[in-house]
C-alpha cells in the first residue's frame, strides 16, 4: 500500500488524477497522521481486544434483535452492520470513490492539516 499527503483539495485531486492515469485503486482517507489501522485497534481496553469485541457483539445482537430488518447470518454479518452502526470493529473502510475521502473529515479547510490517503491495488 502506498500512502500520499496532499495539503489542499488542488493537491489531492492532482495526485488521484495521477493514480487514476494508471489503473482503479482502493482508496482510504483520514485526518491524523497514524498508521491506517481500524477503529478496533486504535482503542485500548481493560481486557484483552478479542474478549472486548465479543461482548460489543453481544450487547449489539441482544439489543438489535427488535430494531432489524433482516436477521445477519455470519458473525462477519454481524461486524459489517456494527461497522456500519459505529462500533469499533476490525474492519477498515476503503472505497472505490476517490471523491469521498476528503469528504469524511479528512480536510478541514482553514487548519494547518492534510489529507493523509492510503492507496492499494489489492483486492482487484
Amino acid at each position: 500500500m502506498r500512502t500520499h499527503r496532499a495539503r489542499d483539495l488542488g493537491e489531492y485531486l492532482e495526485i488521484v488524477a495521477r493514480i487514476r492515469e494508471t489503473e482503479d485503486y482502493l482508496f482510504r482517507g483520514q485526518r491524523e497522521d497514524r498508521p491506517l489501522w481500524p477503529k478496533l485497534a486504535r482503542l485500548t481496553f481493560e481486557r484483552p481486544r478479542r474478549e472486548a469485541e465479543e461482548a460489543m457483539l453481544r450487547e449489539l445482537k441482544r439489543q438489535s434483535q427488535p430494531h432489524l430488518e433482516f436477521r445477519p447470518e455470519t458473525a462477519w454479518d454481524w461486524v459489517a452492520l456494527a461497522q456500519h452502526h459505529g462500533l469499533p470493529t476490525r474492519l477498515l473502510d476503503w472505497t472505490l470513490m476517490e471523491w469521498t475521502v476528503p469528504s469524511h473529515d479528512s480536510l478541514r479547510i482553514g487548519q494547518n492539516s492534510s489529507i493523509r490517503m492510503g492507496v492499494s491495488k489489492e483486492g482487484f
